[in-house]
């Protein structure tokens, strides 16, 4: 059983850095076989993440249509990706998505849905992660560049002036992707790891706003472990004393004592009494839809990363 990162599909370096302090086998999930750039850190960790994705053969097919999506989404101030599935012939294929002029005048005429064909609820969560994965890409590339001109200025500053500043605060605040989408990212991740039968039980994230929607799905979440900051002991790697953890967690019915104050606490481990595929099921459903029965008993662990220390990158 290996944890798996949700409900990202892309991974900074700082961000991948962090994590592995902890994990030291960890999974990550990718929307298409051609997802390489799902990050530099496949070839900068082997052997500790791994990379699950659907089988190659329609990467031409997903490309054309998150294009198309950019486009729609760019007019129209990002409308549904379910239009521009749902506006397709209903004999059509996926490879012919519908052309911008048509979308425009189906939207005039007032059917924003057009045809009554159904809509591939796993073509278009793939369609969907990629966008995301490509956004979350440029925005950490942007940050990065920020991150260096700031510190370019500083230097200068240090040099004229001869005296060192402090970083500017707004630099030491770090950005939260799973903030942007939240529930859309959750419904579409859960749908893809259903598809790829991702067996296991421990979810790691390092979103705040993802943990507070998965509370709201699941009401509060059992809180089982919290473990400290800071530099461990050399017998006790964060690697071990997460994998200890996580094997006491599982076992059902566990409601151990936090072990470090919340504002130590480094990792987080949460307990939901749903088996893993409930879990996703439940994701999956959003706020459209009724939450699915369980449809049996099990437990799954939802671990938040959240250290606050940067990483020193290898």
């Amino acid at each position: 059983m290996i944890p798996v990162y949700f409900p990202l599909t892309f991974v900074s370096e700082t961000t991948a850095a962090r994590i592995v302090r902890w994990c030291d086998q960890i999974g990550l999930l990718a929307p298409s076989a051609d997802s390489k750039d799902a990050s530099p850190i496949l070839d900068r960790y082997p052997g500790i993440w791994r990379l699950y994705c659907p089988q190659a053969g329609d990467e031409a097919m997903l490309a054309l249509l998150e294009t198309e999506w950019r486009r729609w989404a760019d007019m129209h101030a990002g409308a549904d990706l379910a239009a521009v599935m749902a506006a397709r012939e209903a004999d059509g294929p996926f490879v012919a998505p519908p052309a911008i002029n048509s979308l425009r005048s189906r939207i005039r005429a007032g059917n924003e849905t057009g045809s009554t064909a159904a809509v591939d609820p796993l073509m278009a969560a793939r369609v969907f992660l990629r966008f995301a994965h490509g956004l979350d890409r440029d925005q950490t590339a942007l940050k990065d560049q920020l991150c260096h001109i700031a510190g370019l200025e500083r230097q200068m500053r240090r040099e004229l002036e001869g005296v060192a500043e402090e970083p500017a605060a707004e630099m030491a605040i770090a950005d939260d992707p799973g903030a942007f989408l939240t529930e859309r990212r959750l419904s579409a991740w859960a749908r893809l790891a259903l598809s790829l039968d991702v067996e296991t039980e421990v979810f790691v994230t390092d979103s705040a706003a993802v943990i507070a929607v998965v509370a709201e799905y699941f009401g509060p979440l059992n809180l089982v472990r919290r473990l400290p900051e800071g530099e461990s002991p050399p017998e006790s790697p964060e690697t071990q004393q997460l994998s200890r953890a996580i094997t006491e967690a599982l076992m059902p019915g566990t409601h151990s004592a936090p072990a470090a104050p919340a504002a130590l606490s480094a990792a987080t481990i949460y307990a939901i009494d749903r088996r893993p595929a409930d879990f996703l099921h439940r994701l999956v459903a959003g706020r459209r839809m009724p939450p699915p029965e369980p449809r049996g008993t099990g437990r799954c662990l939802v671990i938040e990363i959240d250290d606050g220390i940067p990483p020193v990158l290898p």
